[in-house]
């Protein structure tokens, strides 16, 4: 015959219960950053043009990266890992990022010494204009990914101490655009513009400087157009974990970062 649950099973059982949900968030953080960082890694070999500030009247095109669709999302999950599990969690993830970069790059390279069949619907050279170019792509992305990193990571927690903790979309939306302005420059100009020191096909210092002004300008649109995302995105875990984990995880991060 059952026994009713005692209190100390009761808190165990409650214990449990939030540090599943709390794994599970994690995880699922952590996949959407990585998965996003290595996706933009690859489609980042092609370049489009949009006018993003049409609506505004501003009828200039901006050149942009593909993979500039998704930073982005990286950066507004870096801030809310960094809103609820602290500075050491985005700096695990963001080193556990650059190595499956790495493995993307070491795969790729790998393919391309790889003869096409024949019959093979995509040959030797497509495959090599497409992902051969990602070498340069990988290392500047890498090298702006870490720095912006960073700096996304400590301009989020300084602004959170001045202002005590409070408006969220002022530490979240501010250290991105601080950290996408070290991003925009750095990949952009080791990416297309460090191929000519060598010989290479790219871009010429100045078109590298329009390029990096135009995907920072799109990022500072996009940072404050998602900035209603950044209070649903803390909605979506206080609603997952409860309140009192949830505001327990963030003290917890704010006190050790």
């Amino acid at each position: 015959m059952s026994h009713p649950a005692t209190e100390d099973e009761l808190a165990i059982a409650h214990h449990e219960a939030a540090l599943g949900r709390t794994t599970r968030l994690w995880i699922v953080l952590a996949a959407m950053m990585i998965t996003s960082a290595v996706v933009a890694e690859i489609v980042s070999v092609k370049l489009f043009q949009v006018r993003f500030y049409a609506f505004l009247g501003v009828d200039t095109a901006f050149t942009l990266t593909c993979g500039a669709l998704l930073w982005p999302l990286v950066f507004l999950t870096t801030d809310t890992i960094n809103e609820f599990f602290g500075a050491k969690a985005v700096r695990f993830v963001t080193w556990v990022t650059m190595g499956m970069i790495t493995w993307m790059f070491v795969v790729m390279n790998l393919s391309i010494r790889v003869p096409a069949a024949d019959f093979s619907p995509i040959g030797d050279d497509v495959f090599q204009n497409v992902f051969g170019q990602s070498a340069w792509i990988v290392v500047g992305s890498m090298a702006a990914f870490l720095l912006s990193q960073i700096v996304d990571v400590t301009v989020f927690h300084v602004i959170r101490r001045l202002l005590k903790g409070r408006h969220i979309w002022a530490r979240a939306t501010g250290s991105t655009i601080v950290s996408q302005l070290i991003d925009s420059f750095v990949v952009i100009y080791i990416a297309f513009w460090g191929p000519t020191w060598f010989g290479m096909k790219g871009v010429t210092a100045s078109e590298a400087l329009e390029i990096s002004l135009s995907s920072f300008a799109y990022k500072v649109g996009v940072a404050i157009a998602l900035t209603p995302l950044i209070y649903v995105g803390h909605w979506i875990v206080h609603r997952w974990l409860g309140d009192e984990v949830a505001n327990a995880l963030a003290r917890e991060a704010a006190a050790t970062s």
